[in-house]
């Protein structure tokens, strides 16, 4: 996925084997993280010993949850509230239109008034389309700009 016109790019980057079976590692967005989808929509970061729960995209509009502290005090998500804003929502980007689009909030902890409040929304079959972030410099918004999908050559393990 490639963002704005600065090309600023997210990528999962390879596939690893953990403790709760398959993963993958995504670079570019909040930092880098190994991550699993469950079964229902949830998305589980592969960081603590049982796995927390970074969004559930099967979860009712308004439904929140906080994510759980790891202890890495440069983990800005660490005590984040995510709520689900919208699940119907319409998102113009460079890329495309989509629709039923999935609206997340997501407020930091106390003591990070500059950085961590986040607004992202994620559509079916394609993922995040937008976000949009406040930080110390003022509002920022990154848009899909560019979608390439490479197949595992046969020769890759």
């Amino acid at each position: 996925w490639t963002y704005g016109e600065g090309g600023r790019v997210v990528r999962v980057t390879k596939s690893v084997e953990t403790l709760f079976g398959q993963g993958y590692i995504i670079q570019g967005i909040l930092q880098e993280r190994i991550v699993r989808q469950q079964e229902g929509g949830k998305v589980l970061e592969l960081r603590s010993r049982e796995g927390r729960q970074l969004y559930d995209f099967g979860a009712e509009e308004e439904a929140s949850w906080t994510i759980e502290a790891t202890g890495d005090a440069s983990d800005l998500l660490e005590g984040t509230t995510v709520t689900v804003a919208s699940r119907s929502e319409i998102v113009q980007v460079p890329y495309g239109r989509f629709e039923e689009t999935i609206h997340l909030a997501l407020r930091p902890r106390p003591g990070l008034a500059d950085a961590g409040v986040t607004d992202m929304w994620f559509a079916p079959g394609v993922g995040l389309v937008k976000w949009s972030e406040i930080w110390i410099g003022g509002v920022r918004d990154f848009e899909l700009t560019a979608l390439q999908t490479v197949e595992p050559s046969a020769a890759t393990p």
